[in-house]
């Protein structure tokens, strides 16, 4: 408990210059379609290379940020500078992977969020199209829905697609559902991780397939690890999987390189 709570206190007190310091990084997860494990995209990775800490995940540091008040400055820097990778290995795609990118709700409600990314997207010249944006369902409250759905529709309006990530039991995503049009989802790590294992695990998955079949979503998965856990996967009729069982996270030059071979 001591240890965690002096992890906590450095954090706390690095994160302000984390930028500056080029402490962060960007790669990219590979996604592919599980009907014929094809390329499908790529999901941003955040990490913070910490210089006594060692790297942290996006989970890890990011509500931390969020409670000190520098996660604007993060997810500003992680928007442009993936905005901009993007644009570069287009150059070599004839078929452009979406990127998928997640935020909580307390950064999407944001009064400036939405101005934000469009000045950003505009500025780089990368088509909204080509992006989505991932709502973090644990993250939202009862309190959170009537801002978020203004938000959210007008994301919808600037053309960029809408996911709602980690979804699973006890999340107030459905009310945004009845207003807003999301294009996929993407099952909570809680409902997968026992998938293979464990029946209810299983029916929940099916439950929550169906739901997005019914509203005409897509159904993604994280944390695919092992062969058994994306034939499960495959078999409740999810579409696409990452996951090291996929691929580890690549940087720029990687992504550029797969982009030129699945050009070939």
């Amino acid at each position: 408990m001591a240890a965690e709570r002096h992890n906590r206190l450095l954090m706390e007190r690095d994160l302000e210059r984390c930028v500056e310091r080029g402490e962060l990084s960007l790669q990219y997860w590979p996604i592919q379609r599980m009907a014929d494990r094809s390329p499908a995209g790529l999901h941003l990775w955040l990490s913070w290379h910490h210089p006594r800490l060692g790297e942290l995940s996006p989970w890890e540091f990011l509500p931390i940020a969020e409670e000190a008040g520098s996660a604007e400055a993060i997810l500003d820097w992680a928007m442009r500078i993936g905005a901009r990778n993007q644009l570069h290995w287009e150059s070599y795609a004839t078929t452009k992977p979406i990127v998928q990118f997640n935020m909580s709700a307390r950064q999407i409600m944001r009064s400036d969020f939405l101005p934000q990314v469009a000045a950003t997207f505009t500025d780089v010249g990368l088509d909204p199209r080509l992006a989505m944006l991932g709502v973090d369902c644990r993250s939202i409250t009862d309190a959170d829905v009537d801002r978020l759905t203004e938000v959210l529709a007008d994301v919808n309006g600037f053309g960029m697609r809408l996911a709602a990530n980690r979804l699973g039991v006890g999340h107030t995503v459905l009310p945004l559902m009845q207003q807003v049009h999301f294009d996929a989802i993407t099952l909570a790590p809680e409902v997968t991780a026992e998938v293979v294992t464990q029946p209810r695990s299983r029916a929940i998955a099916r439950g929550l397939v169906t739901f997005a079949r019914e509203l005409e979503m897509a159904v993604f998965v994280e944390n695919v690890d092992t062969a058994q856990e994306w034939e499960m996967l495959q078999s409740l009729g999810c579409d696409f999987a990452q996951g090291r069982y996929v691929g580890l996270p690549l940087d720029l030059a990687e992504v550029t390189e797969l982009v030129r071979d699945g050009n070939r």
